[in-house]
């Protein structure tokens, strides 16, 4: 069984996730519940996701995210 560190950040969010790991934060886990949302969890033992998170508000990929979302609702 994998121990996983003491300060983590867990999400949802595929987006995110995939932002964190383009920006170097190392995964650590994964769980899929029943129903198959898959949450992930990333070290963050330097206290980094934060600022991150901020990073990512303002990001050109949230905002291109939010675009595709936006176009496959008229679809």
């Amino acid at each position: 069984m994998l121990s996983t560190p003491s300060k983590t950040y867990k999400t949802v969010d595929l987006i995110l996730a995939a932002f964190l790991k383009s920006k170097g934060m190392k995964l650590c886990a994964w769980v899929k519940s029943p129903n198959n949302q898959v949450t992930f969890e990333f070290n963050d033992e330097n206290n980094e996701v934060k600022n991150l998170l901020l990073e990512y508000i303002n990001s050109d990929e949230r905002r291109f995210y939010n675009e595709v979302k936006g176009l496959k609702q008229l679809t």
